[in-house]
């Protein structure tokens, strides 16, 4: 965790960014895959909000690429349980490298192309939280992992919307067995740039 932040700080300190963009999104309804050696569930998805910033850094000699790092909160996801029923399993908070293709399409707009990858931290929701209070004697652990996104987006002159397909893994290993649950979505998302 500290090598991660600290070569975020170093990237940041050494990689002069132009921009840095703040936006709030709504993802739509998803997919939640549950899976491990055995077994494989799926189930849907509400519609949840996320909120984040990105530092984007276009580049002089080639305005047709821009490079850049982001971070974004996103809200719990649900899961099924037996015991519990439908219930809040984590919220997320991925940490993320992106590129763009850019499209300049006059002096006040642009659309693009844009891909994201990280890791995702973990925040338990009501599920983990219950499970470690009724399963005391439980050794269970949760570990971010992959988070990855692609999609489009249009910025008009310090506005910007964009369109994002993401998804995000957590594992959980409850006694020694372990459960990927992958997030799948998509997000509208409004934003504003600040130049720096």
């Amino acid at each position: 965790m500290k090598k991660i932040i600290l070569t975020l700080l170093l990237t940041v300190n050494l990689f002069a960014f132009n921009s840095v963009k703040y936006f709030a999104a709504v993802n739509g309804e998803g997919e939640l895959v549950i899976e491990n050696k055995d077994y494989k569930e799926e189930y849907d998805q509400d519609y949840t909000y996320s909120a984040g910033a990105e530092l984007e850094k276009t580049f002089k000699g080639n305005k047709f690429i821009a490079l850049g790092l982001g971070a974004k909160y996103e809200k719990e996801f649900t899961t099924k349980s037996a015991n519990y029923g439908d219930i809040e399993f984590a919220s997320t908070v991925p940490l993320y490298a992106m590129g763009k293709i850019v499209i300049p399409m006059d002096r006040y707009s642009r659309i693009y192309i844009k891909g994201e990858a990280g890791y995702n931290f973990v925040i338990d929701g009501e599920y983990l939280e219950k499970i470690r209070k009724d399963y005391k004697n439980s050794v269970i652990k949760v570990d971010g992992d992959l988070y990855s996104g692609f999609g489009l987006g249009l910025d008009i002159n310090n506005f910007n919307i964009e369109l994002l397909y993401n998804t995000t893994r957590v594992n959980l290993i409850w006694d020694k067995v372990e459960r990927e649950y992958s997030n799948s979505k998509i997000s509208a998302s409004l934003g504003y740039k600040f130049g720096l």
